[in-house]
């Protein structure tokens, strides 16, 4: 009931969505911390859609998440093994709860950018990876953060990815980017030395 109460909120008319969100939390059919974003804060970024080939062939569909995509983002940060999880949030804790995972998929895109890479499945969309930059509009500079399920690593996603949004917040006008990185993440390390 809750994705359904979600999916129908976030077709409606956005004068309209706060009221919705409010109306579905008092009939319990959605969180009670469900997070309400502001009229302004609401335009979904169509423009930023797109689908790329992977090195492998396979055609992966990218686009910006939505706050629908909690139950498919939660599934994948669970599939996660133990060392995608080390490096991308540099602890062991597998423990991904509602109030942070709706920090994902309710963006603010008129300063920060969340895009996913999604493919079909028997349950409508699966999330294989996720891209994220959140800025600080005081000094233009964004933390940058990435992360590829792991059977979807070493197929050019992670370059993609950094391509992709880089593109993005350079017509934004993001003037840098900063990431934090273990030093053990050689991939990530790689990816972010190639790309200059």
């Amino acid at each position: 009931i809750r994705k359904r109460v979600m999916d129908l909120v976030n077709i409606a008319h956005p004068k309209f969505r706060k009221e919705l969100i409010q109306a579905a939390k008092a009939q319990n059919y959605i969180y009670e911390d469900q997070i309400e974003l502001a009229l302004e804060q609401i335009s979904y970024p169509e423009e930023l859609e797109r689908y790329e080939t992977l090195h492998d062939g396979t055609e992966i569909f990218f686009r910006p998440v939505k706050p629908t995509d909690e139950p498919a983002l939660s599934e994948m940060l669970y599939s996660l093994s133990e060392e995608s999880v080390r490096t991308r949030y540099m602890t062991h804790t597998v423990v991904f709860p509602h109030r942070d995972i709706q920090r994902f998929t309710n963006i603010d895109y008129r300063h920060d950018v969340a895009i996913v890479g999604i493919i079909p499945s028997v349950s409508g969309e699966e999330i294989v990876a996720l891209a994220q930059y959140f800025l600080d509009p005081k000094t233009r500079a964004a933390e940058v953060a990435f992360l590829v399920q792991d059977e979807w690593q070493q197929k050019g996603m992670g370059t993609f990815l950094l391509d992709y949004i880089t593109q993005i917040a350079k017509r934004r006008g993001v003037e840098r980017f900063c990431a934090k990185v273990l030093p053990s993440n050689e991939a990530m390390l790689a990816i972010f030395h190639n790309s200059g």
